[in-house]
């Protein structure tokens, strides 16, 4: 890493760990459509039809939180020299999750001075 440092001319380096994760997950059946079948023998031959329920796929959705820390340590002194414990609010989307855990951290960064506005 230091190398890479050296190479690059970074000032700083990022560090972020995840310290914590909560899932709640939430399962329920979806009814997706049905079956018809035409019913049109016996008694008369009355149209008579069954309906059957096709109750798959299942609809599960995950809703995660992420408690983690940034450290920013300085390339110069290889020293912390900033620290933040962050939650992430709830979310079922990967991705979007990551996005808002950056702009806190970004948000974080700026409020405190160590990254310019």
């Amino acid at each position: 890493m230091l190398a890479a440092i050296n190479e690059h001319g970074f000032d700083a380096v990022v560090v972020t760990r995840v310290l914590d994760v909560k899932a709640d997950a939430e399962m329920r059946d979806a009814v997706t459509g049905t079956k018809v079948t035409r019913k049109d023998s016996g008694f008369m031959k009355l149209f008579r039809y069954d309906y059957e329920e096709i109750g798959d796929p299942i609809d599960l959705t995950v809703q995660t939180q992420v408690q983690f820390v940034t450290e920013l340590y300085s390339s110069a002194s290889e020293e912390l020299v900033w620290s933040s414990e962050t939650k992430a609010p709830k979310s079922d989307n990967v991705a979007a999750l990551i996005d808002e855990s950056a702009r806190l951290v970004v948000r974080k960064l700026k409020r405190s001075g160590k990254l310019a506005r």
